[in-house]
């Protein structure tokens, strides 16, 4: 089977047609059963289709399709904190978002809490990470409070041995590149790269070995250091940066 789901932020007159369209197309590309499925995330508390159909000369052709509407689990804020379905928390961050529209303290209060939730929940340590930086890519936040977030986050424990693409990673490689430049002018943009990437290296993956530390320093090329800081800041692992290092 194959699973087709669109997921709609606003109203839209042509929308069920446009569901009834793709689940056709994939259908006709595959030949394999397919269950459409609709996520609507607008505020409106009627708009909710479910079908699309026509009759002509006999012919009836339809397609009825599950929706859900993540506006109606505003009244179940309790449901969704008790439940330990990743998504209640994708929910949630949703819900909040948009409530804290015009509030961007009563937004920090929340982002605090739901990332804080995450460890208590018992989440996996992958399901943490991709949680926290969905939580992190939606509430966002001006600059003066996702420090004030940053600084709140990394006193916890669990959150130093949690290597993720955030805020957190995203300060951590300014300052890295700040560093990197005022190096660079004093030492040469070489070592001003070289000292950048392992000072991210470190940042998100904890001490490195010395033979990895040796081979970034022994790399003159900036062109191949500019492509290890792109490394360093998309690897999911110190292993997977490792295989990218030239000659290793």
């Amino acid at each position: 089977m194959l699973l087709h789901i669109e997921v709609q932020a606003q109203q839209d007159a042509d929308f069920a047609e446009r569901m009834y369209i793709y689940s056709n197309r994939i259908y006709d590309r595959y030949a394999r059963p397919v269950a459409s499925l609709a996520v609507f995330t607008d505020e409106s508390a009627r708009w909710q289709p479910d079908r699309f159909e026509y009759t002509l000369w006999g012919c009836h052709v339809l397609l009825e399709f599950p929706s859900v509407k993540l506006n109606d689990y505003r009244d179940r804020e309790q449901e969704l904190e008790n439940s330990r379905n990743p998504f209640a928390v994708v929910i949630q961050s949703h819900l909040r978002t948009i409530a804290s529209r015009k509030n961007a303290d009563l937004r920090l209060q929340w982002k605090i809490e739901l990332s804080r939730a995450l460890f208590r929940k018992g989440y996996a340590r992958q399901e943490i990470i991709d949680l926290l930086r969905f939580i992190d890519w939606v509430m966002m936040l001006p600059e003066n409070l996702d420090n004030h977030f940053w600084n709140t986050l990394q006193h916890l424990d669990e959150v130093k041995t949690m290597p993720y693409l955030t805020s957190f990673e995203r300060k951590a490689i300014q300052r890295g590149h700040d560093e990197g430049l005022q190096q660079g002018r004093q030492e040469g943009l070489q070592q001003g790269l070289q000292k950048s990437i392992v000072t991210l290296l470190i940042f998100r993956f904890g001490a490195l070995p010395e033979t990895i530390t040796a081979t970034i320093t022994a790399i003159r090329s900036t062109e191949q250091l500019e492509q290890l800081m792109a490394s360093a800041l998309k690897s999911e692992s110190l292993e997977a940066f490792t295989a990218q290092i030239p000659n290793t």
